[in-house]
């Protein structure tokens, strides 16, 4: 979804909404359904629910904790165990390239048998930095995670209601983007993904 502005003709107020991007460039023929939100009222709802649970710290560790669990456990295995076995792997191609061309210089091995065992080389380096880089974006986002949920806890969480109304709309959605808060519209109201659910990853607002 993505917001819309309307001005009725002759008003001086300017309404904004949330509106699904496709049914408003297809029209009819989106199989999309959902009528368009009043942006403050979305916001109001979402709002409301957040910040209760916010006054419950346990609540949010809980939620954060979660979240950084589900990015551990994407893929099995020890981390840094795997990012070992990876840097070793890339140690011994540049050892075994060193080797190859070594040999070819002495003639005990032609140009295209040196072409061949470089290309192969090549193949495991590209994968094995591929793995690298995958584990270490893990490892980032996992980081991440836990300086929101500290940060989140240490300056939010546990704050009075008063408090908590008075966050600018801009300290509102650095709180949201720190949770990992994304809003889904549905038939019994919104429903939110996220650190904030009292049962599961997903909670609904109404």
């Amino acid at each position: 979804m993505g917001t819309q502005t309307t001005k009725p003709r002759g008003g001086d107020t300017t309404y904004h909404y949330y509106a699904c991007n496709r049914r408003r460039q297809l029209r009819k023929m989106c199989e999309c359904t959902q009528r368009a939100l009043s942006a403050v009222e979305v916001e109001e709802r979402v709002w409301r629910f957040v910040s209760e649970l916010l006054t419950d710290p346990e609540k949010v560790r809980t939620g954060m904790n979660r979240l950084i669990e589900g990015e551990l456990s994407e893929r099995s295995g020890d981390p840094e165990r795997e990012t070992e076995a990876w840097t070793k792997k890339i140690l011994e191609c540049n050892r075994l390239r060193s080797a190859y061309q070594d040999q070819q210089a002495a003639g005990l091995m032609t140009l295209d048998e040196l072409g061949c065992k470089l290309g192969e080389l090549d193949s495991t380096l590209r994968l094995a930095s591929a793995e690298l880089g995958r584990l270490r974006e893990r490892r980032e986002r996992v980081e991440e995670l836990e300086r929101d949920r500290d940060a989140v806890i240490e300056s939010y969480a546990g704050m009075l209601p008063d408090a908590l109304d008075a966050l600018s709309g801009e300290e509102r959605r650095m709180l949201y983007g720190m949770l990992r808060l994304e809003t889904t519209p549905t038939p019994e109201g919104l429903e939110l993904t996220g650190a904030l659910s009292t049962s599961g990853p997903r909670s609904t607002a109404t």
